[in-house]
């Protein structure tokens, strides 16, 4: 009994048979041939650095090779804008887009009288004086400012308390609903309209609204481009 118990220690012992040579043949498949580079894991030098590069600037990535074919049919701008581009390809629009962001405040002074034009066409009768459509845009937007901030707000307390989640992801939703009650209650008012006549004009103004803010935010862009 003693020897049948040594021998099964044993052989528990032992390794399997052909185990060894295994390990031997696997050691020797991952070692590099002779002569034969070992293949690197790390990347090759240089290729994070394009990576960080190309990731860092998106589209805005531009070669400054293709300024060249920039072209207009405009004469005199054609220089303008290929120095433009020479300068947007220097720091990847950094400096295109901090002049644009910068020049938002200025460009509501072209864009609020727009409006206000906009205004007077929809109300040309009875006939009021420019100025009063003015005054009503700009308080208008008074108060749409101030419905952002609150919104902007709720969201940040939100962030801070899980508790108020819900009421964080709701905010936008009401914030929107608020604005539409109140520019149609505010036109409605202010202009005496009956309540289908002031829906019709406050969606013909959004369409205005929209298309003037596209084209003012690309001159705006276009500007800063050439003045950056």
């Amino acid at each position: 009994e003693a020897r049948a118990r040594h021998a099964a220690e044993a052989a528990g012992a032992a390794p399997a048979p052909g185990a060894t040579a295994a390990t031997a043949a696997s050691g020797a498949a991952n070692e590099p041939a002779p002569g034969r580079p070992a293949i690197a894991a790390a990347p090759a030098a240089g290729q994070d650095a394009d990576e960080d590069s190309a990731t860092e600037g998106g589209f805005l990535n531009w070669d400054a090779k293709d300024c060249a074919k920039v072209h207009s049919d405009v004469r005199w701008l054609e220089p303008p804008l290929r120095d433009a581009c020479r300068r947007f390809t220097v720091d990847h629009g950094r400096s295109v887009i901090h002049a644009f962001v910068g020049s938002i405040p200025k460009a509501m002074f072209v864009f609020m009288p727009l409006i206000a034009a906009a205004m007077l066409l929809l109300y040309w009768f009875p006939r009021r004086y420019y100025v009063e459509h003015l005054v009503f845009v700009l308080h208008n937007h008074s108060a749409l400012f101030l419905t952002m901030v609150a919104e902007m707000l709720v969201a940040q307390l939100a962030r801070a308390l899980p508790a108020l989640h819900g009421l964080g992801a709701a905010a936008s939703t009401i914030a929107l609903l608020y604005t539409l009650w109140y520019l149609w209650r505010a036109m409605r008012r202010y202009y005496g309209q009956g309540r289908l006549l002031t829906g019709l004009k406050l969606a013909t103004l959004f369409v205005v609204y929209f298309a003037f803010l596209a084209i003012t935010l690309a001159g705006t862009f276009l500007l800063s481009a050439l003045v950056a």
